[in-house]
């Protein structure tokens, strides 16, 4: 192989180890092959998911008429598909004589024709074709370096399906995270509001006690009013509840968020609601706790223990 044809290889080579951009690797590689003697028109098809059509991925020096006409070849039509389903490569002497191609290339006018499956694993994937308006067939060498060049492009989509997939593995596992932060961080709130209302129960219950030894050491007051007064106080204070005790689970949660300092974007975001869901939760919680901006809100939370 001549040093321009391992300079081209290398360059293609390279492409393919340095880029997951598929479109790069055919522009480069197609840029590289109109650099060849006698190459005027270069293109690569690609075999469609369903494999029902052969797709124009990339292309040099075709005509507008051409791109119109065959830019997605549907199946098994034309010598494209022939090259596609033999995976054999093709070097047509004469394109205008050859009864396989159809009229859109006839009509661009070229004359010899050179076709490269590209293929993995034993899988045609799609095709490139340089073409020439010299007749003739391609010689051997430039048959066997766009046989490599096939092959190299072959690995790129390889390469690239197994990054989409790498991707598409870490999109699916960082969503499994987000919700197993999500119910930990459930968890967590639920344990400190249980904890602030054991607190509260305890404090009322330590009031009530406190009332009591009060009453008993005052010898005048009359015993049964002495109990009654205490089973009113004690009434008094069990309905005296903390304010966030009249927030749902949801509007507690976004309390929370707001006195960390959380944005109502952010806190759409981590709980997979709207911005407006998101206002009209901190709306209600104002409101259940009579206060009117996110300063009192955080001022309320540190007050009662409900942040750090």
């Amino acid at each position: 192989m001549a040093k321009g044809d391992l300079e081209i290889l290398h360059t293609i080579t390279s492409a393919v180890h340095e880029y997951f951009d598929l479109h790069h690797i055919y522009n480069t590689a197609l840029d590289l092959v109109l650099t060849l003697k006698d190459v005027d028109m270069a293109f690569i098809y690609i075999i469609s998911k369903d494999r029902k059509e052969a797709v124009l991925e990339a292309h040099r020096n075709l005509t507008e008429d051409y791109l119109s006409r065959a830019s997605r070849i549907p199946y098994p039509k034309g010598i494209t598909w022939k090259l596609l389903n033999t995976g054999k490569v093709i070097n047509v002497e004469d394109i205008q004589k050859d009864k396989n191609i159809g009229p859109a290339g006839k009509d661009m006018g070229h004359r010899r024709g050179l076709g490269i499956p590209i293929v993995l694993e034993g899988i045609v994937l799609g095709c490139i074709w340089l073409a020439s308006y010299k007749t003739g067939k391609f010689s051997e060498q430039e048959v066997k370096l766009n046989v490599s060049i096939g092959h190299n492009i072959g690995i790129a989509i390889a390469k690239a399906k197994l990054y989409e997939e790498m991707e598409e593995r870490v999109k699916i596992r960082t969503a499994e995270l987000e919700k197993t932060n999500q119910r930990l961080m459930q968890k967590i709130e639920d344990h400190r509001r249980a904890e602030n209302e054991i607190r509260t129960l305890r404090e009322q219950h330590e009031i009530v006690n406190s009332i009591k030894n009060i009453l008993n050491k005052v010898q005048y007051l009359d015993s049964s009013l002495a109990e009654k007064l205490t089973k009113d106080v004690g009434k008094e204070i069990a309905t005296q509840k903390a304010l966030h005790s009249l927030l749902s689970n949801q509007e507690y949660k976004v309390m929370l968020m707001i006195a960390y300092g959380k944005s109502i974007r952010d806190i759409a975001k981590e709980m997979y609601l709207s911005n407006s869901t998101v206002s009209t939760y901190r709306a209600r919680i104002l409101e259940k706790l009579n206060i009117e901006t996110n300063s009192e809100l955080i001022r309320y939370a540190i007050k009662n223990n409900l942040i750090d």
